[in-house]
């Protein structure tokens, strides 16, 4: 999860340097559900902005769509549909780490 917030704050430390960029999109084997369920104050969503790919095929041409369509119709999350999203990436980072096995 820390790994996962890092990148999130570094995506927008460099976007706030960069007020040129409207549109990106992040294309990581990292699931951003983690960074916005630990997000802090100034950091991006992530999720909305994000195409997660399998680390052990790449990027497939399905992921691609997805980027396109994130860069074409970049999306913007209202105060309500951010909150449900937050809360949405805290129940599924939750879900993930319970079926986690632990480690000994």
């Amino acid at each position: 999860i820390v790994w996962c917030e890092r990148r999130a704050r570094e995506i927008g430390m460099w976007l706030k340097a960069h007020p040129e960029v409207t549109s990106y999109v992040a294309i990581d084997d990292l699931d951003f559900n983690w960074a916005d369920s630990v997000r802090a104050t100034g950091t991006p969503q992530m999720k909305v902005r994000s195409v997660q790919t399998n680390p052990q095929h790449c990027i497939t041409e399905g992921d691609v769509e997805k980027a396109v369509k994130i860069l074409m119709e970049a999306p913007t999350l209202t105060e309500a549909e951010a909150a449900a999203a937050t809360q949405e990436a805290i129940r599924l980072t939750n879900e993930a780490l319970a079926a986690a096995p632990l480690m000994k």
